[in-house]
């Protein structure tokens, strides 16, 4: 395949209601949406003490 035949292959990003991902956040899912990840932002859990991630990237939560 040469260079004129390469797809691009951008990823996307979901902000669902109640989350309330800041400015920053949302550029750096722009960029990591070029590259082809998809970037996910959570509802935090209101749970007292409970610490939840911030995104999810391609489906997957990390450790």
């Amino acid at each position: 395949m040469d260079n004129e035949e390469k797809i691009k292959v951008f990823g996307k990003t979901i902000i669902p209601f109640g989350a309330h991902p800041e400015n920053h956040e949302i550029e750096i899912a722009k960029i990591l949406n070029k590259y082809g990840k998809s970037v996910e932002f959570l509802v935090p859990a209101n749970i007292k003490n409970i610490r939840t991630p911030d995104i999810k990237m391609d489906n997957y939560f990390g450790k």
